[in-house]
């Protein structure tokens, strides 16, 4: 008898190990992985989506596209110390253009609107402003002649 109520005491010592590692592993699995490879295709296509979103909202991605180039360089390489130290520089990066992409975008779409009236008011002004132009220029070139009567 006294074997059966060990038996059923590790049953439930079992089943609440067994709940507790289920826990751990759920509550672990909610962190994302703080050391995340930065050579892996996914990361790296990542990095070239985020590149290629910043760059159709006119933001210069020079300087992040050549990080992207150094982790390439690194990853074939096979130094994943530099790289994580590459992909820490190009993350700030990038997280600093998009906090501009939006100004930026907004500074595109203001100028070319601003462009767009200047060309649509240019043949107005020109129409109002050209012989009113013509008229003073004609009118400073000939106020010093000296005017002679006729007899």
């Amino acid at each position: 008898m006294l074997w059966i109520g060990c038996v059923s005491k590790l049953r439930i010592l079992g089943t609440i190990t067994l709940f507790l590692a289920l826990i751990a592993l759920a509550t672990l699995s909610s962190y994302p992985v703080a050391s995340q490879d930065p050579c892996s295709p996914g990361t790296l296509s990542e990095v070239v989506k985020s590149l290629e979103e910043l760059s159709s909202k006119f933001v210069d991605v020079g300087e992040a596209i050549d990080y992207l180039d150094q982790l390439l360089k690194a990853c074939s390489r096979g130094d994943v110390g530099e790289a994580i130290s590459i992909y820490s520089r190009l993350a700030e990066s990038l997280s600093s253009l998009r906090e501009y992409s939006e100004r930026r975008l907004q500074e595109v779409i203001a100028y070319r609107i601003t462009y767009t009236v200047f060309l649509a008011l240019l043949p107005l002004l020109t129409y109002t402003l050209l012989p009113r132009v013509y008229l003073y220029l004609w009118y400073l070139a000939r106020r010093k002649w000296a005017v002679v009567r006729r007899r």
